[in-house]
């Protein structure tokens, strides 16, 4: 997960981050609904919501590579 994170571009991990602060403090089944809203997840490629979906029930904010 973090070799992938890391080899995104600086403007894709801010999005994800962004998204992921949403989705925190939700309890799993609104989480989940989020994550299966097409709105939430517009404009995002299908890696990019898979790495959100990974991140999210880590249940951890995405990951600050060293130097950020």
């Amino acid at each position: 997960m973090l070799p992938k994170w890391r080899q995104m571009p600086p403007e894709r991990r801010q999005e994800i981050r962004q998204k992921l602060r949403v989705l925190q403090n939700m309890p799993e089944f609104a989480r989940n609904r989020r994550l299966n809203d097409p709105e939430f997840t517009r404009g995002m490629s299908e890696a990019d919501k898979a790495t959100l979906r990974d991140l999210s029930h880590m249940h951890v904010g995405a990951p600050d590579p060293p130097g950020e």
